[in-house]
């Protein structure tokens, strides 16, 4: 009886250590394929170390597209990718990021003797992860978390959220160093 189970169990480890040890060796395996990831989305974080989620392709007919689809953003994947962003970089210590249709609001708080040099740093990775006509805004003043905060959970109508966000530009743009003022950059701030 001890040889029978014993005899079973071998030959279930053989046939288990026969199988291709993951999905993305098994896909690798089958060249007559396309190979498509179609569970992966624009912000896919697990999994990047297999070769198939490095990029993102799409190829589609003008017939297949209707005139009613449109691009569309999820604000909270892209408001934590910016706050895990600034969070990484040296001398933050903790962030918080409200996204909306065409801003970015960073509030930041970080240990350093240059402040310059880390808001412009917040300003950038915030930048470098929306696309081109969203302005950014950047602060150290941690009162404003709640004022983000208060605008995050949604329980304000259309007028006092404008004019919370029209309030919170006001009290970021105190913050003249950065703040979309133009060609000053990086490099104008060093040489100064």
């Amino acid at each position: 009886m001890k040889k029978q189970i014993i005899l079973s169990l071998l030959t279930l480890s053989l046939f288990a250590g026969c199988q291709p040890t993951n999905k993305a060796e098994m896909e690798r395996e089958e060249g007559s394929r396309v190979l498509v990831s179609n569970k992966n989305d624009m912000y896919h974080t697990e999994n990047t170390n297999t070769r198939l989620t490095r990029v993102g392709y799409s190829s589609k007919q003008k017939h297949e597209v209707s005139n009613k689809q449109v691009g569309a953003i999820n604000r909270e994947k892209v408001a934590e990718m910016i706050t895990s962003m600034t969070v990484k970089l040296p001398d933050v210590t903790n962030a918080a990021t409200l996204v909306t249709d065409d801003e970015v609001f960073v509030v930041y708080r970080a240990n350093t003797t240059d402040p310059k040099l880390v808001a412009d740093q917040v300003y950038r990775a915030a930048l470098s992860i929306v696309p081109r006509y969203y302005k950014a805004y950047v602060s150290t003043d941690q009162k404003l978390i709640s004022q983000i905060q208060g605008l995050q959970s949604g329980a304000l109508n259309d007028t006092e959220y404008t004019q919370s966000l029209d309030m919170l530009k006001r009290e970021m743009s105190k913050n003249p160093h950065l703040n979309n003022t133009g060609d000053q950059t990086l490099n104008n701030m060093i040489k100064k």
